[in-house]
């Protein structure tokens, strides 16, 4: 985030969420539309009446100062939040990776990595987001207990800076190769 599309691409799929939205009665509210945006135009995937993904909240914070869940709760409670968008570009780009138990948990469970991890995060070379305590009772499939991100004022540097983190916390492994994922960013 933000995005590496064009103004155009993502003016065109702000247009066609808006109007989807419309067209099944949702106007006052946060909603998740995923489009896929192929040659032929933005292909809708899915609406959600709610906010969208797990780190959302918090790169829309930290990138534009923007609290949708606060502004979630307002519209909710019938007060309309008066938002100002920045309109200048911002100054960085995040990138990040989820990390799964059956591959990652060592990251908070083997002390070395754990304090690696939390010097990370006090230095502020990145921003770690848990969802899930290892210690409960975790789902039978790989459900994210967290997110690692980085931030760059590139994204080429951004994508290095999560690489060598994605390395060091041992993240990247045959079986999860954060290069495949970032790519495209």
């Amino acid at each position: 985030m933000p995005s590496f599309l064009s103004e155009d691409k993502q003016a065109r799929l702000i247009e066609a969420a808006y109007r989807c939205c419309l067209q099944i009665g949702l106007s006052d509210g946060t909603f998740n539309v995923d489009f896929k945006l192929t040659e032929n135009g933005p292909k809708l995937l899915e609406i959600n009446s709610r906010m969208g993904g797990y780190c959302i909240r918090d790169w829309l914070r930290k990138l534009y100062g923007i609290d949708i869940m606060l502004y979630s709760l307002m519209i909710t409670s019938g007060i309309y939040p008066y938002i100002v968008l920045r309109t200048h570009p911002v100054d960085k780009i995040l990138i990040g990776v989820m990390v799964i138990p059956s591959l990652h948990a060592k990251i908070l469970k083997e002390e070395s990595l754990r304090n690696l991890l939390y010097s990370m995060i006090e230095k502020e070379e990145i921003f770690f987001l848990e969802f899930l305590n290892l210690s409960e009772n975790l789902p039978p499939y790989d459900k994210p207990f967290g997110n690692i991100t980085v931030s760059g004022s590139t994204s080429q540097e951004a994508k290095l800076k999560l690489m060598e983190v994605c390395r060091v916390l041992d993240i990247d492994q045959p079986d999860y190769q954060v290069e495949q994922f970032i790519q495209n960013f």
